[in-house]
């Protein structure tokens, strides 16, 4: 998923604002950088995901048969192929 800068700026005062209000949660820094720090997580994970997105989609266009964007055996496939980069992921850590 693509998100804009300004929107990701506007997830990261949010989540900022609702650590900060939690009285169960101290900040050991300012709360600019706690709120740069899960922006930083947000973009992060949001490379993350668009480079797993693009390993499947690449993996479904390199198979011998032709298989149609948006269409049924796509989705099957897009979620299967997701499915097993994902337990990549957790493998390595």
């Amino acid at each position: 998923m693509r998100l804009s800068d300004d929107r990701i700026n506007s997830l990261s005062h949010q989540i900022a604002d609702a650590l900060a209000a939690d009285d169960s949660v101290k900040f050991n820094d300012d709360w600019n950088r706690v709120r740069l720090c899960v922006r930083r997580a947000i973009a992060t994970a949001l490379r993350k995901e668009e480079a797993i997105v693009s390993a499947v989609e690449n993996r479904i266009r390199s198979l011998k048969r032709n298989v149609p964007e948006g269409g049924p055996e796509w989705d099957a496939l897009f979620r299967n192929y997701y499915g097993e980069e994902i337990d990549k992921l957790r493998s390595i850590r």
